[in-house]
């Protein structure tokens, strides 16, 4: 378990609907906690004809376990004592909308956080009697289905517009221009220690748009034509792959044949080409009001 001292390191929950609590506040601290580091992993394995020994071919991390020792300053009021026994049982209550997000604030500043459930939540079993009997004090449990952290502040890189990027050499005559352009949206270092699964938006007018990147083998297209106005949206998270429209509407038919979502990602050191990792989009019937952007939130494994 690792010491959280009332000076400087903080912790927050915050629930689905918005709740959030900070400690220490004051009344609420978190004395200790455990289980930030790695997570327990399953290795994806293959044996060939004859081989001696099986073959790496990936990894499953599996539901990870954390732990915080949770202190209610004691009170000498029965009704109090009740009040903030049911404040600590309904802020972890599983039915709020999701997962509750759990962050740790370092002393310098610098925040990482973790989506996971209360597991089973505050019980409160019974204290000896010999105890201060109106103290709250508990290891809360939580556990993380994906036991990934990521730093809450995302960052946003805009597609810089590259219109020579259109031309294909050697160039055929006559030359025929439709619009065609390239957007490049650089990462100026990736401090995460694991994949990044960015949110790309596209603002039309396009005909089509091919994504790639210098850093993984993947591409994909969409090759539906959406006018100026409209806009495309595709989360690359695993746990929510998806392309919609400003209004929330399913277009995971515009995506080309030969797409690869799956792997399109940032990746972290020794993949992250010494040079930075840069996403292109290369947009054809192209407008002054095309823009392209991502989002995204450097992951780690374990803090």
């Amino acid at each position: 378990m690792t010491s959280a001292p009332y000076v400087g390191d903080l912790l927050s929950l915050r629930t689905a609907d918005g709740q959030q609590w900070t400690l220490p506040d004051g009344e609420r601290y978190a004395l200790v906690y455990g289980g930030f580091g790695a997570p327990p992993t399953t290795f994806i394995t293959n044996t060939q004809y004859r081989a001696d020994a099986a073959v790496e071919r990936g990894l499953m991390y599996e539901t990870t376990e954390l732990t915080v020792l949770f202190h209610q300053k004691t009170t000498s009021n029965r009704a109090t004592y009740w009040r903030q026994r049911a404040a600590l049982i309904d802020v972890l209550r599983w039915n709020r909308g999701g997962p509750l997000v759990l962050t740790l604030q370092r002393e310098d500043g610098t925040r990482r956080a973790i989506e996971v459930y209360a597991d089973p939540g505050a019980t409160l079993p019974a204290r000896d009697p010999s105890d201060d009997i109106w103290l709250i004090e508990e290891s809360l449990s939580f556990i993380a289905l994906r036991p990934v952290w990521y730093n809450p502040d995302a960052t946003t890189v805009a597609g810089v517009l590259d219109v020579s990027g259109g031309l294909t050499f050697p160039i055929t005559f006559p030359i025929t221009f439709g619009g065609g352009a390239r957007y490049n949206m650089p990462l100026q270092g990736y401090g995460g220690t694991y994949d990044s699964f960015p949110v790309i938006t596209v603002n039309g007018p396009y005909n089509s748009i091919a994504f790639s990147s210098n850093a993984v083998a993947a591409s994909f297209k969409m090759d539906v034509p959406i006018q100026a106005g409209e806009q495309r949206i595709i989360n690359l998270n695993p746990q929510n792959r998806t392309i919609l429209d400003s209004a929330g509407v399913n277009c995971i038919g515009d995506l080309a044949d030969g797409f690869d979502l799956v792997h399109f990602k940032i990746v972290p050191a020794p993949y992250d080409p010494g040079s930075g990792q840069t996403m292109t989009a290369l947009v054809k019937g192209r407008s002054n009001a095309t823009a392209v952007s991502m989002t995204f939130n450097e992951q780690f494994i374990g803090i």
